[in-house]
């Protein structure tokens, strides 16, 4: 969809300021905060990965947590996540672990902004 250059679905839009890429020996990844229209709340995170031998582009999703204003609950789409980043090849796992400790941790203070 991003890639291709499809519209976005409505009601959200990406927050290009927690944009976030990282590059390594085998695979690039890039972070993109996808936030709702309505309210500004953070809907997910795409992950873009990419990779450096063969081009081959791979795009994930990381659902976020819903927030009642008391209680976080984990989203339904979560356990999609997880099967999907366990499937990964062992460098692909690693690259992606890493970038994903290193996008929160210089947007942590963004991201809970409330931008």
């Amino acid at each position: 969809m991003v890639a291709s250059g499809l519209d976005m679905k409505k009601g959200y839009y990406f927050d290009d300021g927690a944009e976030f890429s990282k590059g390594w020996s085998a695979y690039k990844f890039t972070f993109k905060l996808l936030k709702r229209v309505k309210d500004k709340t953070i809907a997910g995170t795409l992950v873009i990965a990419t990779s450096n031998s063969s081009g081959n582009t791979y795009y994930y999703c990381i659902p976020a947590l819903d927030y009642d204003g008391e209680n976080y609950t984990t989203s339904s789409y979560m356990g999609s996540f997880y099967k999907s980043a366990w499937e990964l090849d062992g460098t692909m796992t690693d690259c992606f672990f890493a970038s994903l400790a290193m996008y929160f941790s210089v947007n942590s203070t963004y991201l809970y902004s409330g931008k």
